[in-house]
């Protein structure tokens, strides 16, 4: 009986190893795709392959329709909403992967959740990125303004200083000016 047991242990030890094996496995083949150029499209690529889906389709909410981001599938088309199958909302609010073909197994589970949340925080620092490069702009496009309002200001700033100067000169009330020096004060001014 005790050997049995013994037997039984090193039998769910070595699947708990070669399940562990193919896990790390998985993820170091995900992490080696991640410098291709569309590195979302890499990890529902491996997910499809890890997972053996018919599909798995990444889909981005925008009003009151669902686009597809990324498709990996053998011979299915993309999902076209999150009810077309297993559906796993991703933290952005705008994301949603949908993987069709037979249920997942328990055992799935756990490396499911690291692929999934690989690829949410890939997205977070996407959207992050192209907000600090929207940011960059308007930050140019403020120093631009910044740069021509102080040459605006300083090309406006003489002859505002003359027409002040015309101005006050005329409301002085207690110096009386010839039709010839009030002429010349308004010529001033208008110029």
């Amino acid at each position: 009986a005790a050997l049995i047991g013994l037997v039984e242990l090193v039998a769910r030890r070595r699947q708990q190893m070669t399940r562990a094996r193919f896990e790390a496995d998985s993820l170091l083949t995900l992490a080696d795709r991640l410098d291709e150029s569309v590195p979302s499209q890499a990890v529902v690529d491996q997910l499809q392959a890890v997972f053996a889906r018919t599909s798995v389709t990444l889909l981005r909410h925008e009003g009151e329709d669902w686009v597809v981001s990324a498709f990996a599938g053998a011979g299915s088309p993309p999902a076209a909403t999150p009810d077309d199958g297993e559906r796993i909302d991703l933290s952005t609010g705008i994301h949603t992967i949908v993987l069709t073909g037979p249920p997942l197994p328990a055992a799935d589970m756990r490396l499911l959740t690291a692929f999934v949340e690989h690829l949410d925080a890939m997205l977070q620092m996407q959207r992050l990125r192209d907000q600090a490069h929207a940011a960059g702009a308007l930050a140019e496009a403020n120093d631009l303004r910044t740069a021509l309002l102080a040459a605006v200001s300083h090309d406006l700033r003489t002859p505002l200083a003359s027409i002040k100067a015309a101005a006050t000169s005329l409301l002085e009330g207690d110096v009386s000016w010839s039709a010839a020096e009030t002429a010349e004060f308004l010529r001033t001014i208008d110029a």
